[in-house]
């Protein structure tokens, strides 16, 4: 086995044995590739780019199949930045999922939130309009 595997089975061991679960989290950036359906005398070419992480948005149900968007159950504001709180355990029914959105494109990613996390939060900075800008973050527990 590789040294690399090797350490990051015995970190996952470890984090397990004390009862630690990893970070659940949107990814902070995707690649989008886009490709253009070409046009009678026209040529199309490809294009590649990356997109920052926007914000989360959360789901009960199955992706891409009976799917409920749940609103935040708190929100505060610190510093010019707005903090969305999901709490987790109120909406157990049925499965979780979070679509993770991303600026500049309309491209997402989703998966499903484990059983074991209770809550999520995204901290975003939104204009006055309630636009989301800047970096966003989000974690959960």
């Amino acid at each position: 086995m590789h040294w690399t595997a090797l350490c990051f089975l015995a970190l996952s061991l470890v984090s397990a044995a004390s009862g630690q679960s990893a970070a659940f989290a949107c990814p902070a950036t995707i690649p989008v590739s886009e490709t253009a359906a070409p046009l009678d005398g026209w040529t199309a070419e490809a294009a590649s780019s990356t997109h920052r992480f926007k914000m989360p948005k959360i789901y009960n149900g199955k992706p891409g199949g009976e799917e409920y968007e749940l609103k935040p159950d708190g929100q505060k504001t610190v510093a010019k930045k707005t903090i969305f709180l999901w709490k987790l355990t109120d909406y157990r029914d049925l499965n979780l999922f979070v679509r993770c959105v991303y600026h500049g494109t309309s491209a997402t990613v989703t998966a499903d939130i484990p059983a074991a996390l209770k809550t999520c939060t995204a901290t975003l900075e939104l204009t006055p309009k309630g636009e989301v800008i800047g970096r966003s973050e989000m974690a959960c527990k």
